[in-house]
């Protein structure tokens, strides 16, 4: 039977710490970078923002476009899952001053 200096105990708390000092190492190194659970959070408070700037956009045109009743034309709900038109069928008189599909015809 080999005997050896290093003791049973002390490769079992060896291979305890080590990843756990791999993983420190490699945050110093390389930063830290955002967990998933980070990402996720931040994925759903900008999601959040656009609703809600969405929808005041929405009120907005509602008020503006209150007699026209086609606000819900120009600013489509988010989950209605209808496509919106282009702005040549929202405004016809686009048409007449070159103004199709978001941009200026030359």
């Amino acid at each position: 039977m080999a005997t050896s200096i290093v003791k049973s105990e002390e490769v079992k708390r060896a291979g305890e710490i080590g990843p756990q000092l791999l993983a420190a190492l490699g945050a110093r190194e390389h930063g830290k970078g955002p967990g998933p659970t980070e990402a996720a959070d931040r994925r759903a408070r900008a999601f959040a923002l656009l609703v809600h700037a969405h929808d005041q956009i929405r009120r907005a045109f509602a008020f503006l476009r209150w007699d026209e009743e086609d606000a819900d034309v120009i600013a489509p709900s988010l989950y209605n899952g209808v496509v919106p038109l282009p702005p040549i069928a929202i405004f016809p008189a686009a048409r007449s001053i070159g103004v199709v599909g978001g941009s200026v015809d030359a």
